[in-house]
């Protein structure tokens, strides 16, 4: 599963594909995708099976995570390309990860366009996708949504910083928390369902 928006952004030029890399023990294993497909109507896809037979895929959270339970993001929002010395260029993968928890759930996101919710950590940049897994206390995970970008909540009360420069010019500061919003796994399934997607929902 991936954000349509991460697709749609970077259209493909003729004799491209898209393509996704993992290590193995050898190294990088690069393996390109057949075809993305989109929910009409979400911002979801997803690409065949077939491409990654290797792939285990991980259940959803068909019941809505409780505010108490921990969230995990697994993401690659601090990967980098560099040139190096002798004229290549290389692709350096970190992995990132972090733990909060989900704040609220709403239906007024303008990015899922359905149920959403809000979570205590922001998205970082490039992290648009990531799964949010829960289920650490029971050892079960599952992935309990998507994350989109972020929502920016004023600081209260310390919300606004004017700065006077001169006699007749001032400069106003709005500080805000980043919140991370994140599609709930319950609107990934009914998409999924209707791609005719075979998946499983956590026990």
């Amino acid at each position: 599963m991936y954000l349509k928006h991460v697709f749609l952004d970077n259209s493909l030029a003729d004799g491209e594909k898209y393509a996704v890399a993992f290590r193995e023990d050898q190294g990088i294993k690069i393996i390109a995708i057949s075809e993305v497909k989109g929910s009409p109507d979400y911002d979801i896809a997803w690409f065949s099976g077939a491409d990654l037979p290797e792939a285990v895929p991980l259940p959803l959270h068909q019941q809505i995570v409780a505010l108490t339970d921990d969230v995990f993001p697994f993401e690659y929002s601090s990967t980098r390309i560099e040139a190096t010395g002798n004229g290549r260029i290389e692709v350096i993968f970190e992995p990132y990860a972090h733990k909060g928890n989900i704040t609220i759930y709403t239906d007024k996101s303008p990015f899922a366009k359905g149920r959403s919710f809000l979570t205590s950590f922001p998205a970082l940049q490039g992290a648009s996708g990531a799964p949010l897994l829960a289920g650490a206390e029971s050892k079960n995970f599952a992935v309990a949504g998507l994350l989109l970008g972020n929502l920016g909540r004023h600081l209260i009360p310390a919300q606004t910083i004017t700065i006077s420069i001169g006699d007749n010019e001032k400069e106003e500061i709005r500080c805000f928390l980043p919140m991370g919003m994140a599609i709930c796994a319950s609107v990934i399934g009914r998409e999924l369902e209707r791609g005719g997607v075979n998946f499983e929902y956590a026990e």
